[in-house]
């Protein structure tokens, strides 16, 4: 099985690939070039690209070949910048986008190494504090062995992180899930602003593209990667086939944001909905960066929240012993 490509090297190919097309470079030209300065995984990927394209297959047809090597937005949009014969600007589109994606999700984890230390400094604390109160007979109110402690906490950490990649390996499993995640604070604010970040800036691309509205709108829905928005798109195309507005249909599946529903609606009217997606897709963008260090700052906040309870109910549950020994003393001192 190929393996996904990473933002990095996404990054990379749509950036490369975008400046030498528009130099003038053929495309199995600039695929020789990019081979060179590769590694063997992805030296082997571009040569199967460009031996296809001697057999007679266009760019897009050739990555989708790839299995999971190329993201479905990716083979979308080159397709697009194919028929519409801008296929290098498609191409640094996406270069950009993801050097831009792989920042943010580099800040994010930057963010997160202080919840994450303090979040196993405590379990490590805690099952410090269990193994000496075993040796020296003090029960702190924990029936747990420190092994047992750190599996709890191991546990903890990542049965939600597989019961996630568990549900979501089906088509219905990973729509239920994110209409799940959407309705949680700060996480599902997160969510929805990268679903609408990606489907704006890829309903930019293809509008201007001149890609027909139906197939834009699925597609772009295909984009935001978000089983939420995909399990809602046959619906929406429908109702746009069926003389509905897309104002009408945004607003109805109850996914867009009123300023979103709203802004539609007078591009519509104004017929300037690829220059609308831009401008939304630029915000969105920009949200994105707020919404993560919101995220950041609410698992900090939960974490120290819950390392401060661990520490106030040891402090009572020792003032508690203390208090109980000493009682048990004082009729003897009388």
């Amino acid at each position: 099985m190929t393996f996904r490509l990473s933002l990095k090297s996404l990054a990379a190919f749509g950036h490369q690939m975008g400046t030498m097309l528009d130099a003038g470079i053929p495309v199995s030209r600039a695929l020789v070039v990019l081979g060179r300065s590769a590694n063997v995984r992805l030296r082997s990927i571009y040569q199967r690209l460009n031996d296809r394209i001697a057999n007679g297959d266009v760019l897009s047809e050739a990555m989708a070949k790839e299995g999971r090597a190329f993201p479905r937005l990716s083979l979308r949009l080159v397709e697009v910048g194919e028929v519409s014969g801008g296929l290098s600007t498609v191409l640094k589109r996406l270069g950009e986008y993801y050097q831009f994606i792989r920042s943010l999700w580099g800040r994010l984890l930057g963010g997160l190494v202080w919840p994450l230390f303090e979040y196993w400094a405590l379990v490590f604390v805690l099952a410090l504090v269990t193994y000496i109160a075993n040796m020296v007979g003090i029960n702190i109110g924990l029936d747990f062995t420190p092994t047992q402690v750190l599996l709890v906490g191991l546990g903890a950490f990542l049965a939600p992180i597989v019961l996630y990649f568990v549900v979501s390996r089906s088509v219905e499993g990973l729509r239920v899930a994110h209409e799940i995640l959407l309705r949680i604070p700060v996480v599902g604010n997160l969510m929805r602003t990268i679903a609408l970040a990606r489907f704006s800036w890829a309903m930019e691309l293809m509008t201007d593209a001149g890609v027909p509205i139906l197939n834009a709108v699925m597609w772009s829905m295909e984009a935001t990667t978000n089983g939420a928005f995909i399990g809602r798109g046959a619906s929406i195309c429908k109702q746009l086939s069926d003389g509905e507005t897309m104002a009408d249909t945004f607003r109805r599946s109850g996914l867009f944001p009123v300023e979103y529903v709203e802004m539609i609606a007078v591009a519509q009217e104004s017929g300037s909905l690829p220059e609308m997606f831009g401008r939304l897709a630029r915000n969105y963008f920009e949200k994105m960066e707020m919404a993560m260090k919101v995220l950041t700052r609410a698992i900090g906040i939960l974490v120290w929240m819950v390392v401060a309870a661990v520490i106030i109910y040891f402090i009572f549950r020792l003032a508690g012993q203390v208090w109980h020994g000493m009682s048990e003393i004082a009729p003897e001192v009388y």
